[in-house]
């Protein structure tokens, strides 16, 4: 079992080795920072299209997003003291972290290994 945020994003800041994701919550990253966890936590951020009406395509046959998601893991990162809700803590999401269907299922098979090897 994993545990997980989906956060989605219609303007994502490109940096150096990832996206700067900086809306989490100091409540919401202690959520998914720290090593001692019942089960491995993971932040995943869907790039959707600036247009809502863009976002996915749905029929009976499939359910198609737009653009892409990536994941991190946060349990290397220490736990904001005193976390508040209107203050935000900055993530690098890594770009090589693209969530496909095999990284997915490496997640959900082995998700602490998972998120040790790429975060």
């Amino acid at each position: 079992m994993i545990m997980a945020q989906v956060k989605s994003w219609s303007a994502p800041l490109e940096r150096p080795g990832g996206w700067r994701y900086d809306r989490l919550t100091q409540k919401r990253f202690n959520a998914l920072a720290g090593q001692n966890r019942r089960f491995p936590r993971f932040l995943f951020v869907v790039m959707v299209p600036a247009n809502v009406a863009s976002y996915s395509h749905a029929d009976e046959k499939a359910l198609q997003l737009s653009h892409s998601a990536y994941w991190v893991s946060l349990a290397d990162r220490e736990r904001v003291q005193d976390a508040v809700c209107k203050s935000r803590v900055a993530v690098t999401v890594p770009q090589h972290n693209l969530l496909t269907a095999e990284s997915l299922k490496a997640l959900c098979e082995d998700g602490s290994a998972a998120g040790r090897r790429a975060s």
